[in-house]
Parts: structure tokens; C-alpha cells; sequence
């Protein structure tokens, strides 16, 4: 499957999304290259709420991208040696190394991860397709992370999100172009990575 048709099976596949405390899905884990990821499902009532892709760096640093069953898709950033306080927002600049950047409300959404949501996915997976590096500025300083293996990953991500997805004929779109901070009710479960 090509990260073109894992977009385009995803959001045909996109509905309303549920906060609530998540559970993973058996069979759904993957490993591509540095990144893993899997599928989550609300573990109270077994409906899908997201899959996510994550890497993790030398110095405890990570990059997690999770893709939510309503089509938002939500970056959590760590970086170990920083301590944020909870509710702080912070305005972000993300860029590829080859591509215009992307502004967005990142929010402390407890003492080690900030994270940022967009809605318009396709937009956010087409902007990172290829990315060997991503900058981020805006939040204490300039931190860069190497996204080697990132096409992969989105393709295995949102071919997990499409699978366990609605069918396209009871499918929600997914509103446009809201780069609202995530709120805690959005954050995967704490996994101490």
C-alpha cells in the first residue's frame, strides 16, 4: 500500500473519536526501523480510538505521531531534560528539511509531553512524506529530531487506523484546519517511554 492510498483509506475510514483510557489492540503492533506503533481501542467499550507511530532518541527524547479515529492527528514531543508545567501553551513552528513550516498550539499536557493538533491529516501526513528531519521551534529552544523511516511508519499508522476504522459509508469528515492545543483527554496513555 502506498502512503498515498494509506491517506486516502484512512480518511475514508475517519468518525467520531472517544477520550478514554485505551487498551492495545492485539496483532496491531509494528517495527520499522527505528519507529514502532500500534492500535488502541477505548478499553471500556472496545471501539477504536487511534494508532499511533513513535521513535525515541539517544538522550530520551520522543516523537510520537498518533492518528485518531475522528481524522485529527496529534503530535507528543519529550524531551527529558525540560519539565513543563501542565496547561502551559506554547506557539510552534515545525519544519521539514525541505518544506514550508507548519504553525501550531502545542500545550503541556503533563510534566514531559507537549502536544499539537491538526485536522486536516492529509495535508500534516503529505507535509511529513519523506522527511528525513523535523525542527521544532518555539518551545524553549530549537530541538531537531532525524525522521528516518518516516514514510514507513505513516503507512503502517494510518493502514492501522484505516483497518479498524468505520466504513466509508458511515464516516464523518474530518473538520479542517484547527490547530487547537490537544487536552489530556487526548493523550495516549502514559507509557514512560
Amino acid at each position: 500500500m502506498t502512503l498515498k492510498h494509506s491517506i486516502l483509506a484512512f480518511i475514508a475510514a475517519a468518525s467520531v473519536a472517544t477520550t478514554a483510557p485505551a487498551a492495545e489492540i492485539s496483532g496491531s503492533t509494528f517495527k520499522t526501523g527505528n519507529w514502532t506503533g500500534a492500535g488502541y481501542t477505548d478499553d471500556q467499550n472496545g471501539k477504536f480510538l487511534y494508532c499511533n507511530a513513535l521513535v525515541k532518541y539517544s538522550k530520551g527524547e520522543v516523537v510520537e505521531i498518533a492518528v485518531y479515529f475522528d481524522g485529527a492527528i496529534t503530535f507528543y514531543l519529550k524531551n527529558p531534560e525540560v519539565k513543563r508545567r501542565q496547561g502551559d501553551i506554547y506557539e510552534v513552528t515545525m519544519l521539514t528539511h525541505r518544506d514550508r513550516p507548519i504553525y501550531a498550539k502545542f500545550e503541556a499536557i503533563d510534566n514531559d509531553f507537549l502536544a499539537g493538533t491538526f485536522t486536516d491529516t492529509s495535508n500534516v501526513v503529505a507535509w511529513l512524506e519523506g522527511a528525513t528531519s523535523l525542527r521544532v521551534l518555539g518551545i524553549d529552544d530549537d530541538q531537531a529530531y532525524v525522521m528516518d523511516g518516516i514514510d514507513q511508519a505513516l503507512i503502517h499508522m494510518l493502514g492501522c487506523a484505516a483497518e479498524r476504522g468505520l466504513a466509508a459509508s458511515t464516516a464523518q469528515p474530518a473538520p479542517q484546519n484547527n490547530n487547537t492545543p490537544t487536552g489530556p483527554g487526548r493523550l495516549p496513555p502514559p507509557r514512560n517511554p
